[in-house]
């Protein structure tokens, strides 16, 4: 449901989410009208635009080229984790694939075998794809709110839970489908050709989800953000005394006007 705090505002997933974020807003503006309330200097009135104006002139230079720059890294981040999602899922996919092609008995009596050895890798595939997509919102370590989601899943038990090592439990997985894939050729469900194509796959999509994990910690510095927020909070800062003060000369003037 899409909750919101004003009667035309839908702020889900938009800069309107937070309505904190509106207060430096409202507090340049409320500078604006004070100027415009308070102060009545005529002598200086004039001089005082003229610097401001000046000083967000300046400004006004540098500010398009850090904010567009800003903005471009954080696109180019989104889409790269977004790209990489997509290929975990289009690679996990085709794992899936290959395990119900390669993953064959020879003989009709093992014909449950190879159904439960198709189903565990199918299962571990699908458990190490979530994982990965939960470490990547920093909630694979929530044994509450990871494990109940995956036993609903059907994709591990309480017992798998405790065995996969905590901070890397994709990783794991992946060493679990390699040995099961191992299994799988010593019981004669697997030629050779077959195992190494498997076990190449497992790598493969490993590989992936590292990458989609990867971009995680390497966001944007820390120090380059306050820099764009000091920046942009100066500019508005400076926008508003000048409205303030373009305003408080207009209304002397008005003034003076109806006057004659």
């Amino acid at each position: 449901p899409i909750t919101t705090w004003g009667p035309w505002i839908a702020p889900t997933a938009t800069v309107f989410g937070n309505p904190i974020s509106l207060v430096p807003v409202i507090i340049h503006l409320l500078i604006a009208v004070a100027i415009v309330l308070i102060y009545s200097e005529p002598r200086t009135q004039d001089f005082n635009t003229d610097c401001v104006k000046m000083t967000r002139g300046y400004l006004q230079i540098v500010v398009p080229f850090i904010i567009g720059g800003f903005v471009t890294m954080q696109v180019a981040k989104w889409q790269t984790k977004r790209g990489s999602y997509g290929k975990l899922v289009g690679r996990t996919r085709d794992a899936l694939t290959k395990v119900g092609a390669y993953v064959r008995s020879r003989s009709p009596a093992e014909a449950e075998t190879e159904r439960s050895a198709r189903k565990t890798a199918c299962r571990f595939f699908c458990l190490a794809l979530e994982l990965a997509v939960l470490k990547a919102r920093n909630a694979m370590d929530n044994k509450e709110l990871a494990l109940p989601f995956l036993k609903e899943m059907e994709l591990c038990t309480d017992q798998e839970w405790d065995a996969l090592i905590s901070g890397d439990r994709h990783t794991t997985v992946f060493f679990w489908l390699q040995s099961h894939f191992r299994d799988c050729f010593n019981s004669g469900l697997l030629n050779p050709q077959e195992y190494h194509i498997l076990l190449e796959t497992v790598s493969n999509v490993r590989g992936v989800a590292n990458d989609l994990i990867d971009n995680l910690p390497n966001g944007i510095p820390y120090v380059y953000a306050q820099m764009i927020g000091f920046v942009v909070r100066l500019y508005m800062m400076l926008v508003s005394l000048e409205v303030g003060f373009q305003t408080q000369i207009d209304r002397a003037a008005f003034q003076e006007e109806i006057g004659r």
